[in-house]
């Protein structure tokens, strides 16, 4: 598969407009509905709550609920190291893949971002891989 049709599909080129379309919709959908849910969580706290909570506890707490908001709207909820962008990569390649109806696999298409930029070996196959 030639690189520039990899990053193509990354740049949601190439993807049927439906599928894009009903793709924004869900992650609106779902990024109010954990808003939403974050609310309610933080409404419901009452202070005696806060008084038997850790303070670890209620970081971790809300920090749980406000990265799964920004991840449903594709927001960073950190900044991300070389891992992660390949990694990324590698899954919008194969939803893309497979929302065109595709037979891939996740490792398939790892492999071929392998073969066309090999420093994404460490990144993506574990070791003992095949290729």
């Amino acid at each position: 598969m030639p690189r520039h049709t990899l990053i193509r599909w990354a740049n949601g080129e190439g993807v049927n407009r439906d599928v894009l379309h009903m793709q924004q919709q869900k992650t609106l959908e779902y990024g109010t509905r954990f808003g939403e849910m974050l609310e309610m969580i933080l409404d419901s706290v009452t202070p005696e709550d806060l008084a038997r909570a850790s303070l670890k506890d209620k970081f971790i707490s809300a920090a749980v609920a406000f990265d799964k908001r920004q991840l449903s709207y594709g927001e960073a909820t950190q900044i991300h190291g070389q891992a992660d962008s390949y990694q990324q990569m590698a899954e919008r390649i194969f939803k893309r893949a497979l929302e065109r109806g595709e037979d891939i696999t996740l490792e398939a298409v790892k492999i071929r971002i392998v073969e066309r930029k090999p420093e994404a070996r460490q990144y993506l196959l574990p070791e003992g891989n095949a290729k």
